[in-house]
């Protein structure tokens, strides 16, 4: 499993979930849920590093922090059980 910190949010300028890798340059995805955003992020993670060895660039080693889900404060309750409750929240 790959321990690069993920944040993902919505955007409502495009109506879909952002996941963004900031420990891998660029790395960013969409997804229709929060679920597909994260899921495409761990693929786009994958692709990223292949991408970097097969041109000779360093891979920059997880610094492990804990994935975060960011969102609005009440937006958690028009998804119930979804990703965002299994998450710590501030």
């Amino acid at each position: 499993m790959l321990r690069y910190e993920i944040i993902i949010y919505w955007s409502s300028k495009d109506q879909v979930f952002v996941a963004e890798v900031p420990e891998l340059p660029g790395c960013m995805v969409h997804g229709d849920t929060e679920e597909i955003g994260l899921k495409n992020a761990n693929d786009a993670i994958r692709l990223w590093i292949d991408t970097a060895r097969e041109f000779g660039d360093p891979v920059p080693e997880p610094k492990g922090r804990r994935l975060m889900y960011a969102c609005p404060a009440d937006y958690a309750p028009i998804f119930p059980g979804s990703l965002a409750e299994t998450f710590d929240r501030p």
